[in-house]
């Protein structure tokens, strides 16, 4: 499903939407989410999970060499990692979805990926 197929979808599901408002809300809500996230602040996404992302700094130099020079030396910088926490249900769903492809079963007949890959865990911690 697209996005302006994802509007048509979710103004179906609201008598009185319009799929102008629909899209309006919806690019809000991700906007406002994008926001949040670039700010390192824990995102909650309804039936989806957790995401935030970090910045650290990068430790060592890195040595630049130019033509035939010596070479420069700069600090490393810094990296972004983004850490996703999924919900248990949705994680379940997908791998109901992904287990019964058809490339899937067609790729576990060829023992590419095995079930073992796939173990169903459930967390009991809520961090």
């Amino acid at each position: 499903m697209n996005h302006t197929e994802r509007i048509i979808h979710v103004s179906r599901q609201v008598r009185g939407l319009t799929r102008e408002h629909t899209r309006q809300a919806i690019e809000l809500y991700l906007e406002s989410v994008a926001e949040e996230a670039a700010t390192g602040e824990t995102v909650i996404l309804p039936s989806i999970g957790r995401l935030r992302v970090a910045c650290f700094k990068n430790g060592g130099k890195l040595k630049e060499y130019v033509s035939r020079t010596a070479p420069a030396i700069h600090d490393a910088g810094f990296r972004l990692q983004t850490c996703v926490r999924l919900d248990e249900k949705f994680k379940a769903a997908c791998r109901t979805y992904l287990l019964s492809n058809a490339k899937l079963a067609d790729s576990l007949d060829r023992n590419t990926i095995s079930l073992e890959d796939y173990p169903a865990t459930t967390r009991t911690d809520t961090h």
